[in-house]
């Protein structure tokens, strides 16, 4: 995967012109892109978890901080923060390794990124519940080419399962946007270009959000004991700051791969496993305050295989474009057995040009929501269980390279090939790949 760095400003032009694009045939989506460094016209402070110290200055590499947290307690409307290779933790568990409380604006976006060429990790402390702790009062923030790495691997699931949701150890969020917290809605969030992988609760979560972007991640083997339901990807209570229609969050060309949920959710009777999926766009139905979500969610050109859960899931919501993902062999969790492309409860959802596998004894979706969520021009194969499917549906083998090893381009004679519509297809690939017109690919790859 092309994990290369992209201009804030790159991003935002995007997503301008993609507002009010329901109408058009191929729509621009967030991607990657080379951009030089910002001229740092307003301030860039560096990181340096090696050599720092956050009594320096924080103005050069030579002088940086050595906490992220020291940096994030300066930024204003413009600031860039730089975070060079090393290992970053929190000090105890009361709190994130980055917590990012601060607001830029529609002009002046506030990043933390990973300086150019250096793999900045961030580690949760045990017990911690989080590791990028994203406030509500926070907006226009973008979080750029970071690893978070969790603690799942030392965790004692017998303990895990007694837990039910009390200690953050078994509940920790890799990246969290929490707007619930402060009874709050963060948005004009962008998180992209990073690996997040084994934390206990979700990899990129939100709740209560509005104007989150989430592109071109890596999102791995998260969610296994969190009583609280959590995913690779979890986009839960959006809720509105404006009263626009158009779109206003997308989820665009991640890998979500090996996320499962092992304890059983929260206040369930009798107690389930009901997540563990690799994309989750949840209950934008059901915000805590105000009416349902009027925006539309744009979910296109993911990669998601091997989770316990659902692969691409839509569940109590609305206004959901769900276009040119591939689901491979997902619900691996026995409690699971709907949904590879799914929609649950839902109004006004397209799930177009996508290829779902599921196994055999799976039901690739629900066939649940109404005449409002249309299934078509997608491709179903490994099992007979197709509730919906539109007119140009086709059950049969996409011919994928090499799914065995995760590669999911398209052979010679796939039936994938230039058989999507033009209609509400991204522009580009999982790869960055143009889509021509009249010969889109179903699936993320664009052959």
């Amino acid at each position: 995967m092309n994990v290369a760095r992209f201009a804030v400003a790159t991003l935002v032009a995007s997503l301008c012109c993609a507002r009010g694009a329901v109408a058009q045939a191929h729509i621009p989506v967030p991607g990657p892109t080379s951009s030089p460094l910002p001229t740092c016209a307003v301030v860039c402070y560096y990181v340096d978890a090696v050599n720092g110290s956050d009594n320096n200055s924080g103005l050069s590499p030579q002088t940086a901080f050595a906490t992220l947290d020291k940096a994030s307690s300066l930024v204003v409307p413009g600031a860039t923060v730089y975070a060079l290779s090393g290992t970053y933790s929190a000090f105890d568990s009361s709190g994130a390794t980055l917590t990012i409380a601060t607001a830029g604006t529609a002009n002046a976006w506030i990043a933390f990124v990973a300086y150019p060429g250096q793999h900045p990790v961030i580690r949760l402390y045990p017990h911690a519940w989080q590791g990028i702790h994203v406030l509500g009062s926070a907006a226009f923030v973008v979080i750029d080419g970071f690893e978070v790495a969790g603690l799942r691997s030392s965790v004692d699931p017998a303990e895990a399962r007694r837990d039910r949701g009390r200690d953050g150890l078994y509940n920790e969020n890799c990246i969290d946007l929490d707007g619930a917290s402060q009874n709050t809605i963060v948005n004009n969030i962008i998180v992209r270009n990073s690996y997040v992988h084994d934390c206990t609760g979700a990899g990129i979560g939100g709740d209560q959000i509005d104007y989150v972007t989430v592109n071109d991640n890596v999102v791995a083997y998260n969610a296994f004991y969190s009583a609280y339901g959590q995913s690779g990807i979890t986009l839960y209570h959006q809720t509105d700051i404006d009263g626009y229609t158009g779109y206003k969050t997308y989820v665009v060309a991640n890998l979500a791969y090996g996320n499962r949920q092992d304890v059983p959710t929260l206040n369930t009777d009798p107690p389930i496993v009901t997540d563990g999926n690799g994309i989750i766009i949840d209950s934008n139905l059901r915000a805590p305050s105000g009416p349902a979500y009027a925006g539309r969610t744009y979910v296109a050109n993911n990669i998601v295989y091997g989770n316990g859960g659902r692969g691409v899931h839509v569940f109590s919501s609305q206004h959901v474009d769900a276009v040119n993902n591939t689901a491979y062999r997902d619900m691996r969790t026995r409690a699971i057995a709907v949904g590879e492309l799914d929609a649950i409860d839902a109004y006004d959802v397209n799930v177009l040009n996508s290829i779902g596998v599921a196994d055999k004894t799976k039901q690739v979706d629900s066939g649940y929501g109404d005449s409002s969520v249309l299934y078509d021009y997608n491709i179903y194969f490994g099992t007979t269980q197709i509730p919906v499917a539109g007119p140009h549906d086709i059950a049969g083998n996409p011919r994928f390279d090499s799914p065995e090893t995760a590669n999911f381009g398209l052979r010679p004679g796939s039936p994938a090939l230039h058989s999507g519509t033009d209609a509400l297809a991204p522009a580009v690939d999982f790869y960055g790949n143009l889509r021509p017109q009249g010969k889109v690919d179903r699936g993320a790859i664009q052959s």
